[in-house]
This record gives structure tokens, C-alpha cells and sequence, in this order.
């Protein structure tokens, strides 16, 4: 029954698509968490009856290298199967990786990469936070903390008790997150969510310091 589904409303976009005068691309590769498959996302953006319409037309498997010439035949597969005529492809808006911006190349020509605006927001604030060594030794502090913390089930279940001894109900219960560089905003999420269980944190690693090494070190109050 999904199978029918997707064939019909495959169906009902193409002949849509078959309408409209231009098409614009926006696409990423990435990656499952916890898992090692990764897909490209390709999403098309058009004008409909006076309403501008961005629909994912496919999360494409990548079971090779990410070169730019894989990434562009992806690009003219998706495009294939919708039957988007590639006189109607105008841009094609990615990050700035070179294989995203030499595909961009390939699938459209010259002068048809649209760099990702919110990307490059992303990218200034992680390079400006590595330019101030005060913040960024901090940051690099509770990311030690709060990795120590993921990689061990004995120390998230005891982050866990010492709420529910405060009476915090299971499903309010809070965790530590993690910052990955690829994920926007996810140094923001660790710091809020490391402030709001700093103190328990603590207390379970002075605890466990009297028996235990390998410990991350904690924060004081010092600017380093």
C-alpha cells in the first residue's frame, strides 16, 4: 500500500512540475545517527497557483564516495524521475563544500551555485568562537564532560537517579547533549542543557573521583 502511494503521489507531482517554468534546487548529504548510511536530500522549490512550494522529492541512498560527479548523476536521477526538463533547473543552493559547488557546476554550469546563507552564518559563529581562547577552553571542558558522560550508561543512569531523588518526574527527566560540528546550533543545546544539570554533574564526579581516574576535569571559576 506505501508503494502505491508513493507511484501516485509521484504521479500527481510530476504532472505539477510538468506546469511549472523554473525549479530551483536545494540539497545536503547526511548521515543517520548512530548509523553509518547517508543520504542525499533533494528538495525543489517552484511557484504553483501564485504559492511557492518546497517538496522533498528524494532522500537518495549514497553507497559511494560523495564525489561531485556521484552527487550530480543523484541530481539528474531525481530529476529524471519527476520529469523536470533541465532548461527549467535554475539553481542549485548547497553548502560550501567544494563537491557540493563542482556538482552545482556540473548539473547546471557556471554561475548556478547558490551558497547557503544560513551555513555560512554557521560557519562564522564556530570560527569566531575558536578565536576567543578564554570561551573556546570552556566550551572544550564541558565537551569532555558531557562525552564522558554519553560513553558511559553507569554515569548517565546516575545523572538520571539524582533527579528522580529530587522528585523529578521520568518524563521530565533531563540529559546532557552532545556538540557535533555538523549539527547548527547543537553547542548552544549543550551549554543549556550542561547549565541545567552543571551542579549534578559535579557532585557525581567529585563522588566518583575518589575511587575512579580517567575523570574529565571540572570547571571552576577561573577564566580557563
Amino acid at each position: 500500500m506505501i508503494e502505491d502511494k508513493y507511484t501516485v503521489c509521484v504521479g500527481a507531482l510530476t504532472e505539477i512540475l510538468s506546469s511549472v517554468e523554473d525549479v530551483a534546487f536545494t540539497c545536503d548529504a547526511v548521515t543517520i545517527p548512530n548509523s553509518s548510511r547517508s543520504f542525499l536530500t533533494i528538495t525543489a522549490h517552484f511557484l504553483h497557483e501564485e504559492s511557492l512550494n518546497s517538496i522533498c522529492l528524494k532522500a537518495s541512498r549514497m553507497d559511494q564516495s560523495h564525489t561531485s560527479d556521484y552527487i550530480t548523476t543523484l541530481l539528474e536521477e531525481a530529476c529524471a524521475e519527476f520529469g523536470i526538463n533541465s532548461f527549467k533547473c535554475t539553481t542549485l543552493t548547497t553548502d560550501s563544500a567544494n563537491n557540493m559547488k563542482c556538482a552545482a557546476k556540473l548539473f547546471l554550469g557556471n554561475g548556478r551555485h547558490v551558497p547557503c546563507f544560513a551555513h555560512t552564518i554557521n560557519l562564522v559563529v564556530d570560527d569566531s568562537i575558536k578565536e576567543i581562547q578564554s570561551f573556546s577552553n570552556i566550551l572544550d571542558k564541558i565537551n569532555r564532560i558531557v562525552m564522558h558522560f554519553k560513553h558511559s550508561t553507569a554515569m548517565m543512569d546516575l545523572l538520571r537517579k539524582a533527579q528522580a531523588d529530587e522528585g523529578t518526574p521520568e518524563g521530565k527527566i533531563k540529559t546532557l547533549v552532545q556538540n557535533i560540528d555538523t549539527r547548527w546550533n547543537s553547542c548552544l543545546d549543550m551549554m543549556q542543557a550542561f547549565l541545567n544539570l552543571a551542579n549534578k554533574v559535579a557532585v557525581i564526579l567529585i563522588n566518583k573521583s575518589e575511587h575512579a581516574k580517567g575523570l574529565p576535569e571540572l570547571l571552576n571559576s577561573s577564566r580557563s
